[in-house]
């Protein structure tokens, strides 16, 4: 079992690991501060043992992620048992860390305001985030949602 590091300390951009599985350029660790993607957030970017990680995949099912196996861009020198420094780009997961609580806060001000809605989805990226929700009611007031989550953000 993969053991996730970003639960604990999410501002962590560098920790070593001993490998536990290798095949060809995929990889299991025994920890790890890579966030694979989920609940549409996107994953970090960086380098296990000097690697790069071209995807992340979870193991598992939603609520009990066993492993997380790295696809790297190409096959390893290392091997099952060799400690690897892993890096990830800290710029980029701080970005992810902000949107994603900015996804949080808006879905609060819309639920106050319109009361409670599915969320159907969600999209997070360096660069921008929103939340999809199902809603019987027309959101014709989201201008005074918006007005209060700016106020809520500037304080």
């Amino acid at each position: 079992m993969t053991k996730k590091l970003f639960w604990d300390d999410p501002y962590l951009t560098a920790c070593k690991a001993q490998v536990t599985s290798l095949e060809g350029n995929k990889i299991k660790i025994d920890q790890t501060i890579f966030y694979a993607f989920s609940g549409g957030q996107e994953s970090d970017d960086g380098t296990i043992g000097g690697m790069k990680v071209v995807q992340a995949v979870k193991q598992g099912d939603r609520e009990n992620i066993i492993d997380i196996e790295y696809e790297l861009e190409q096959e390893p020198p290392f091997r099952v048992g060799d400690e690897v420094e892993i890096n990830i780009d800290g710029e980029k997961r701080l970005k992810l860390m902000k949107l994603h609580s900015a996804v949080h806060l808006a879905y609060f001000f819309i639920t106050e305001k319109f009361g409670t809605m599915k969320i159907l989805g969600s999209n997070i990226t360096p660069e921008k985030s929103r939340v999809d929700f199902e809603s019987a009611k027309p959101l014709t007031e989201l201008n005074d949602v918006e007005t209060k989550l700016n106020a809520f953000l500037a304080e």
